[in-house]
């Protein structure tokens, strides 16, 4: 899953630019980066064996996740994308191939959601 996440986040990227959608590509990297704050932050402190500050950040983590990838990107940016770029620039060659890469990012967010949400029921019910 990881590959399939970093191919198409650099075609994105590279698409977005060569395009001229650079602020839709920035947009998307915005939501992206939002969450990682906290995940990373609760890695450190999973580290440091700090686990209440631990499950608090992990907590942070999964919201701002929630958030940003099922709710922001979505209905904000994707839509925006496949609707509103449609309606004032019209179809062409690279329209297709940039949306069906968000449109995998969003597949990928929602697989990466219910392992996500997995961990944390697993967490609540039987401890570590």
């Amino acid at each position: 899953m990881m590959f399939v996440h970093h191919l198409a986040t650099i075609l994105l990227i590279t698409f977005s630019y060569t395009n001229n959608m650079l602020r839709a590509g920035t947009l998307v990297m915005c939501v992206h980066d939002a969450s990682d704050i906290f995940l990373e932050a609760a890695k450190l402190a999973n580290y440091a064996k700090y686990q209440r500050l631990c499950d608090g950040l992990f907590v942070l983590f999964s919201f701002s996740f929630f958030l940003t990838r099922l709710v922001i990107f979505p209905f904000w940016i994707v839509y925006s994308v496949l609707f509103d770029s449609w309606e004032i620039m019209g179809p062409y060659r690279a329209w297709w191939l940039l949306n069906g890469l968000l449109l995998v990012l969003q597949t990928l967010h929602i697989i990466w959601f219910y392992l996500i949400s997995r961990i944390a029921v697993k967490a609540i019910f039987k401890g570590k």
